[in-house]
């Protein structure tokens, strides 16, 4: 297996990095270096560690000097290297912190960001494959296939599976992430749930169909968003298709411009829809990280395909981080959108509580947990008018109609539960 390129490589720790490939050892350097020179707004943190040891190590971006628990500000996680052949995403991540810490006080965007926003930054959880230039890990595991997807594998366990699944799920599990993003290549395209097909559920005879999520109107403009903020994924050609030039179908007449198309496994080719695609339509996958984020960890989850590459050489680098770095930024800006608030008892105390759209309502959608230390929740929403369930063991339901926010402006709407009486013992026989 031939290894990661290693020319123009890193050598210098901290930011600026260079368009570089890197060593993990180099990785850790450069991680322990940004948050000891910017303490105020990068802190290190470690997942767990790969199937050859590696530390899986992430950088904690937010305003830490106003203090403050994680769930005061929405969370959102953002993943790169799952195939350690598609390393476009790792640098891009890379590239996204040293902006973060840089560019507090000229960039409104970042400012904005790191006042009210916890962002979990992961460069790679392969690194192993990543130094051994393999799209699996050393344990011999493709990561995206590794994960409980809800449908086949509903066993929401980290039992039998590789130790970097495990150390995301562990991990993951101690937050209430918002929205979530990962990082692929070998495609420009923002994919969202589902990857797969209910049982009983498949592609028609006439080709590929969406695998539709209750979130899936949602979804689509959260892709769409991060398309048409990039700068080539909602009017570029893959590489792969010829077709869409002249076919009618493919081409919008309105605007010209040429919708993305790409091989597919169902056979012949399918075109995005400029720039996006649902991901079973696109290709089926069980066990991917986007469908386990959605379907357990109740985050609103993106595939990013970022290059048609997938290892290009290191002087294409700073232009697929350029390409990508608006769309990051205005992704992560609708984390401020829908409703939000907390959830407590008459006493004031916090609840462990459910947010869900009610039956009936116009819109459906996945529920929502709140972050049971304070009971604040996040609930991401295309604005519109909601009837919000909250619910709690113990406590009477409640359902309030409320109006979502825009982006920018998200609703408040905090609830009391009253507590229910516990029923007396039954009596001594």
């Amino acid at each position: 297996v031939a290894a990661a390129p290693r020319a123009a490589r890193a050598t210098a720790a901290g930011c600026p990095s260079p368009f570089a490939y890197n060593f993990h050892n180099e990785l850790s350097a450069w991680a322990d270096k940004v948050a000891a020179d910017y303490p105020r707004f990068a802190k290190r943190f470690d997942v767990g560690e790969s199937f050859q040891k590696k530390k899986i190590l992430g950088i904690h971006l937010t305003n830490h000097a106003d203090g403050g628990t994680d769930a005061e500000r929405p969370n959102v996680k953002l993943i790169g290297n799952m195939h350690g052949d598609e390393i476009v995403g790792r640098i891009v991540l890379i590239q996204f912190v040293c902006m973060m810490v840089s560019e507090y006080d000229t960039n409104e965007r970042v400012r904005e960001l790191l006042d009210t926003v916890h962002v979990f930054v992961i460069p790679t959880i392969n690194p192993d494959g990543f130094e051994r230039g393999q799209r699996a890990s050393a344990g011999g595991v493709d990561l995206n296939r590794n994960f409980p997807d809800g449908f086949r594998d509903q066993r929401n366990s980290i039992a039998g599976r590789a130790p970097e699944t495990q150390a995301v799920m562990q991990w993951s599990a101690q937050r209430n992430f918002v929205l979530s993003l990962n990082y692929h290549g070998g495609a420009v395209v923002a994919n969202y749930p589902y990857d797969q097909y209910r049982r009983g559920e498949n592609r028609t005879r006439d080709g590929p169909v969406d695998s539709v999520s209750p979130d899936d109107a949602l979804f689509k403009a959260l892709a769409r968003t991060y398309a048409d903020s990039h700068t080539t994924m909602a009017n570029s050609l893959h590489d792969h298709c010829s077709c869409c030039e002249t076919t009618p179908d493919v081409y919008d007449v309105l605007t010209g411009k040429v919708r993305t198309c790409c091989l597919s496994s169902f056979g012949g080719s399918v075109c995005f829809d400029r720039g996006i695609t649902n991901g079973a339509h696109w290709y089926e996958v069980h066990g991917s990280i986007q469908d386990w984020e959605y379907v357990y960890g109740r985050s609103l989850a993106l595939t990013i395909e970022t290059d048609p590459e997938k290892t290009p050489l290191p002087g294409d680098l700073e232009k697929y981080w350029l390409e990508n770095k608006p769309a990051l930024l205005e992704y992560l800006r609708h984390v401020h959108r829908g409703v939000r608030g907390k959830v407590t008892n008459e006493l004031g105390h916090p609840v462990a509580a459910t947010v869900a759209i009610a039956d009936g309502s116009a819109h459906t959608g996945i529920d929502v947990r709140t972050w049971p230390s304070t009971g604040q929740y996040y609930r991401v929403l295309l604005e519109g008018a909601y009837t919000l369930r909250f619910s709690a063991p113990g406590h009477a339901v409640v359902e309030r109609a409320v109006d979502a926010g825009p982006l920018g402006a998200p609703t408040q709407l905090d609830v009391v539960l009253q507590r229910m009486p516990t029923p007396p013992p039954p009596p001594a026989t």
